[in-house]
């Protein structure tokens, strides 16, 4: 079954499966479609439309420190602390990592993620407090984190990702339904805008539906951005 999406919105159907879910045979299954359509074209109207009021995105479970850092003029800055994570609440967005684990991060050429192992390993950090004027020792753990998005944090990252792209095209592999839950693995495959390299993750989705209306409740990611990622900053510009 394959979806080809290019934009503007108009939908190439290329099987007859896709066409009878169109046709409304599987109600659960025509919810899925119309929503892995409106995700990837970034039509948050739609997506409204058939997600529940109390929609929750449950993102693929990762291991890590509950900071996000982004390289900004050779410094390692960090841009996003998770709330769901005890962090020493000196810390702050845009502090400056210096040191981790004791080796200096300033002028070197340390790009990989930082803070990569197994659950329960010890990072230290010395970090320099943009707001604070001051050094902050900070020493934790990796965990195992599962952060979680309600409709409008997910719709925001949608729209975002998709005004990355020029086009794509989703080849689903299988279905399984189970009364108000539905398990999906697919292929995504898109093209950057100016660019005609491909770029493709795999991913398996749970979603939970309301039992009358079919609208959907919950998704359970089980899938790593990461493996999308890593593509794109591999890529020379």
């Amino acid at each position: 079954m394959i979806i080809s999406v290019k934009k503007p919105i108009y939908f190439l159907i290329l099987s007859c499966f896709m066409i009878s879910i169109i046709l409304g045979q599987n109600r659960k299954e025509t919810s899925i479609i119309s929503f892995l359509e409106a995700r990837y074209d970034g039509d948050i109207e739609e997506l409204g439309r058939i997600c529940a009021d109390n929609f929750i995105f449950h993102n693929a479970p990762y291991v890590g420190l509950g900071l996000t850092t982004s390289w900004r003029n050779d410094s390692l800055f960090i841009i996003d602390i998770n709330k769901n994570v005890s962090i020493d609440s000196s810390i702050r967005k845009n502090d400056i990592i210096l040191e981790i684990n004791g080796k200096s991060l300033l002028n070197s050429d340390f790009e990989q993620n930082p803070f990569q192992g197994p659950v329960g390993k010890k990072i230290q950090l010395l970090i320099q407090s943009g707001e604070q004027n001051k050094l902050i020792e900070y020493s934790g753990t990796l965990k195992r984190i599962a952060p979680t998005q309600n409709f409008d944090t997910f719709s925001k990252d949608v729209q975002n990702f998709s005004d990355m792209w020029e086009d794509y095209e989703i080849i689903i592999q299988d279905f399984f339904s189970d009364k108000n839950q539905v398990l999906i693995a697919y292929n995504w495959m898109g093209n950057k805008k100016g660019e005609s390299l491909h770029y493709t993750f795999s991913v398996i989705e749970i979603y939970q539906l309301t039992a009358f209306s079919h609208k959907i409740i919950s998704l359970k990611s089980q899938w790593s951005e990461k493996q999308l990622l890593d593509q794109i900053k591999a890529t020379p510009k």
